[in-house]
């Protein structure tokens, strides 16, 4: 192509794959002018130049650079200013792009974790006898935890077990070490409205955390019943049925329950599609 030849604006977009309203907006930023405008028509035409220029545009826009930083980029003199500048534009995208890494490694850390949460609910959770008690020997498990005392809220469960995930990858812990959905510890006041929670997950056997509150809970016989509902009705109408429905069949309850948050609002938003577990451990009276 010879400089001396113009090109008309479709022209352009056509070698160079842009549309004309992108021309026109590059030409109105200031990133493009043309070689000539008619000033008859107002129709626009380029030099071979400006298709050189265009994928040197396009180039720093697949990596990031916003029109601004083009622009700036574009108006330097000089061979070292703009090498230097290019340097600084690339150095600043690495970084950038190195911090989004980071962001989605974690969501695909989170993900992976669900999946891994599915793969156990299914394991564990028997839909057609949820109605039902039934006794599990169960084995002992390691728990990370954040501690709650106080009134019951159902928005306590959501702070405390997200503000731990938060915390794993702000801190880089593999989060694949979690071995649970979010769980409990529930010791009741029965004299009052108050309670003390112990909210996180189960981690696996063989995985280390000393900055956090751990616990062991204790195997044994436990008996466990599968809720589908919300947590209000869960606590409010059936948690002392059930403690009552285990003395029923023979069994008495030895220490705070463990709730199992199988189906919860990270999973959908419709309440009454949770599923939960309390599992109360228990001796044969």
């Amino acid at each position: 192509m010879d400089n001396s030849i113009l090109l008309s604006i479709g022209q352009l977009a056509k070698i160079c794959n842009v549309s004309h309203k992108t021309l026109r907006y590059y030409d109105n930023l200031g990133l493009l002018k043309p070689t000539m405008v008619n000033q008859e028509n107002g129709y626009r035409f380029y030099s071979k130049w400006h298709v050189a220029r265009i994928m040197t545009i396009k180039q720093l826009q697949d990596i990031g650079v916003s029109l601004t930083e083009i622009k700036s980029f574009l108006q330097k003199d000089g061979s070292a200013n703009v090498i230097q500048s290019l340097q600084n534009i690339l150095t600043e995208q690495e970084n950038e792009l190195g911090e989004q890494i980071q962001q989605l490694q974690g969501s695909l850390r989170k993900v992976k974790l669900l999946q891994d949460q599915c793969g156990s609910i299914k394991a564990k959770v028997i839909f057609d006898t949820h109605s039902q008690i039934t006794i599990r020997k169960l084995q002992t498990r390691r728990i990370v935890f954040k501690l709650y005392r106080g009134e019951y809220k159902a928005d306590v469960f959501r702070e405390f077990y997200k503000s731990i995930l938060d915390s794993f990858i702000q801190d880089g812990v593999d989060i694949s070490s979690i071995n649970s959905s979010p769980l409990a510890i529930l010791k009741a006041d029965n004299t009052s409205s108050s309670i003390e929670l112990k909210i996180g997950y189960e981690l696996k056997s063989d995985f280390t955390l000393n900055k956090y509150s751990q616990e062991n809970i204790i195997g044994g016989e436990y008996a466990c019943y599968i809720h589908e509902g919300n947590y209000d009705s869960l606590m409010r109408d059936l948690y002392g049925i059930i403690r009552s429905n285990i003395e029923k069949i023979g069994y008495k309850v030895i220490g705070p329950s463990v709730i199992n948050y199988y189906i919860n609002e990270a999973v959908t938003p419709i309440r009454d599609n949770f599923i939960t577990e309390i599992q109360f451990p228990v001796n044969k009276k």
